[in-house]
């Protein structure tokens, strides 16, 4: 896939967002990106998740959940901050080139 069709796919979604970043990090590197961090200090802290709007933007895009990209968790307690997303192989091939 070219980056224009990825871009054209993705029109609805605001590309300052962070669903759209994770999108296109993905594409571009092949590699696992996590989909949630924390924001703040101290008492302040919350997690900032974008998993849901990473994968709507995947599918948005012409790829498939659990064909082309699996969502999973890998933090030992299951915590919101192991979440990420990944390329299968099949997916790979409709990477950004």
């Amino acid at each position: 896939m070219k980056l224009s069709t990825f871009n054209n796919r993705t029109n609805k979604t605001t590309k300052n967002s962070n669903a759209y970043k994770n999108a296109l990090s993905l594409m571009i590197s092949k590699k696992r990106v996590y989909t949630c961090h924390t924001s703040g200090t101290g008492r302040f802290t919350s997690n900032i998740d974008s998993t849901e709007d990473t994968i709507f933007t995947l599918i948005s895009a012409g790829l498939k959940k659990g064909v082309d990209f699996i969502s999973e968790n890998d933090s030992p307690r299951g915590g919101k901050t192991g979440n990420y997303v990944e390329l299968t192989t099949k997916g790979k091939t409709k990477a950004i080139k």
